[in-house]
Parts: C-alpha cells; structure tokens; sequence
C-alpha cells in the first residue's frame, strides 16, 4: 500500500458529532467509527499509510504501536474495500 487519498465523488455529512460518507457509485451511506472518522480526515492530503501511522502513533503514546497498526490496517483496508478510499 503506498500512498492513500480519499475516493474521487465520495460526498461528507456531518450530524450531531458523527461523521458520514455516502459512496457516489450506489448512494451507500457509511456510518464512521472514531478511528475511521480521523483517518478520512488525516486524508484530505494523500500521505502514505507509514505517515498516519506515526501521526496516530503520536496521538496516543499509551496504546502499543502493534495494536495501532493492527487498528489502522482494519480501517484502511475496511474503507479501501468499501470504495472510499483509493490508493493514489
């Protein structure tokens, strides 16, 4: 996985604190956890998964840095699959 950036049409909504994504493709609505609501947000700039890796890494020194990685792969590889996000 080299660089990421948010898919092309992919439309942003925010209600009452939580972050939605609606596909451009089908109109499917996506409801993002925590950590995928800061990742789409890291990603307004492509950057390379090793780079919101240590951004997250700094973010929350007391969590293991294996259980971040393990954490951000799930999400990245959740979005990618779902269409939101693309590699650049």
């Amino acid at each position: 996985m080299s660089g990421l950036r948010r898919a092309e049409g992919v439309v942003e909504s925010e209600m009452e604190g939580d972050l939605f994504l609606v596909r451009p493709a089908d109109g499917e609505i996506y409801h993002l956890d925590r950590m995928a609501a800061a990742v789409w947000n890291l990603l307004a700039e492509p950057m390379s998964r090793a780079e919101v890796l240590a951004i997250f890494r700094e973010a929350f020194p007391e969590v293991g840095p294996e259980r971040i990685a393990a954490d951000l792969d799930a999400a990245l590889d959740e979005m990618l699959r779902d269409g939101l996000l693309e590699e650049a």
